[in-house]
């Protein structure tokens, strides 16, 4: 995602050059997005997103409505 400012992109494109490594091809690197399953990018957030590490701060007025619904879906430490 570094990659979508130019400014990021043409530097990254000249380190590469500088230390002798060639350009990636643009085809092979569509080809290499392609290949990437539903499985692959699951794979990876379940070891990112863990619910132990998750944390949920909610400022505001919560009615009690809410307030049930939000402890039905969320496991809320007391």
């Amino acid at each position: 995602m570094g990659l979508e400012d130019t400014l990021d992109h043409l530097l990254w494109a000249g380190e590469r050059i500088v230390d002798g490594d060639t350009l990636p091809d643009q085809k092979k690197i569509t080809k290499f997005v392609e290949e990437v399953t539903a499985k692959d990018i699951q794979r990876i957030a379940a070891g990112i997103f863990r619910n132990e590490d998750m944390h949920l701060a909610l400022i505001g007025p919560v009615d009690g409505a809410l307030q049930k619904k939000i402890k039905s879906e969320f496991e809320i430490a007391t």
